[in-house]
């Protein structure tokens, strides 16, 4: 489940501030699993447990990844783990 999709993040950028989804992120915010753009926020279902969240972050050889509008969250994927130089979780 993608709470957060975001690509062409500037390399400069070094940190994410609290609540910069939508608002001062200089970056391009796709639909996330909610089917809204930006960060979608934690909610796991009642009785779930505890759930564990992941960030990865994908360095890429380019400063914009070559996506058509409305990508899915599937070849977004695709595209960044076929490109990336590396990525860290």
């Amino acid at each position: 489940w993608w709470h957060w999709v975001s690509v062409d993040i500037p390399a400069s950028v070094n940190s994410v501030e609290q609540g910069a989804s939508g608002n001062s992120f200089k970056a391009k915010e796709m639909k996330n699993d909610y089917g809204l753009s930006g960060f979608g926020g934690v909610c796991p279902p009642k009785g779930a447990g505890m759930h564990r969240y992941q960030f990865t972050v994908w360095a890429m050889p380019t400063e914009k990844l070559a996506i058509p509008e409305g990508a899915s969250n599937a070849l977004i994927g695709f595209m960044l783990n076929s490109s990336a130089l590396d990525k860290a979780t």
